[in-house]
């Protein structure tokens, strides 16, 4: 999918000495293009209080641990059945953060709106943004419910740790939230990753806006009795982390609502 990122906060973390923690915040206006197509600019918009924000969160319960070992053979994957809550504490902690700021804030999960239909329902055509034909009637919902900004937050494909060697790097993914290792030659190397997507979906006029931090956050002495089984309370290190990045979300939310040639 095209997208343009807007008021993007990075987080860039040097990983291969763990002791090493490198950390850069800040606020650009990237395009991106892909071929020959240009993503369109966003056009000025700002959400007041007052209005009507919709908030869709998707995370099911899937807290995995996922490992690359030395060669593939040593790959493993594993879901713990512990239970976070994670949707029901991003929805509550996003929707405090905006409701502080004077916004009224609609559960979009209690309309049927899907995570897809949000993160595809706009499409650059002649240099602008378009609704997706595919999506007119998830459109058509959210106008109805007077909905100026659409949120989606959701558990997602993410990539949790890349390795450069002489010629190349690669990005080493992980399919749900939780925690990764890197283990070679018996060495391993330990990341809490925030698996998440995110996007913001401003109705009118039409833009899209996302927020990116680093989601992957090493983990210094993390050394629990069992890899292959690791204890409820020695996830808590993971936990913490995981929490404190949707924490950092919703607090930067509010900033999101406008972009800058609008902000007075």
């Amino acid at each position: 999918m095209l997208k343009q990122y807007s008021k993007i906060k990075i987080e860039s973390q040097t990983t291969n000495n763990l002791a090493l923690k490198m950390k850069l915040t800040i606020l650009i206006l990237i395009l991106f293009v892909t071929g020959c197509t240009t993503i369109p600019k966003n056009p000025n918009f700002k959400v007041k209080p007052g209005e009507s924000i919709g908030v869709l969160i998707d995370i099911p319960e899937k807290l995995t641990h996922t490992l690359i070992g030395t060669t593939i053979f040593n790959n493993s994957e594993k879901t713990y059945p512990y239970k976070w809550n994670l949707e029901a504490f991003a929805y509550n902690t996003i929707t405090k953060s905006l409701r502080d700021k004077g916004y009224n804030v609609i559960n979009l999960k209690e309309t049927n709106t899907s995570y897809q239909a949000l993160k595809e329902i706009l499409i650059a055509k002649d240099n602008q943004w378009k609704i997706n034909p595919k999506y007119t009637e998830t459109y058509n919902t959210l106008q109805r419910l007077g909905i100026k900004s659409a949120i989606y937050f959701s558990s997602a494909k993410t990539v949790a740790f890349f390795q450069c060697g002489m010629s190349n790097c690669t990005d080493f993914y992980t399919e749900s939230y939780g925690l990764f290792t890197r283990s070679f030659l018996g060495i391993k190397s330990n990341f809490a990753v925030a698996a998440f997507d995110n996007g913001i979906i401003i109705t009118d006029p039409l833009a899209e806006v996302h927020y990116t931090v680093h989601k992957s956050f090493p983990l210094v002495n993390f050394k629990p009795i069992d890899f292959k089984n690791i204890s409820e309370s020695e996830w808590s290190v993971v936990k913490k982390q995981i929490i404190k990045y949707i924490e950092e979300f919703s607090n930067n939310l509010p900033d999101l609502m406008s972009n800058s040639d609008t902000e007075t």
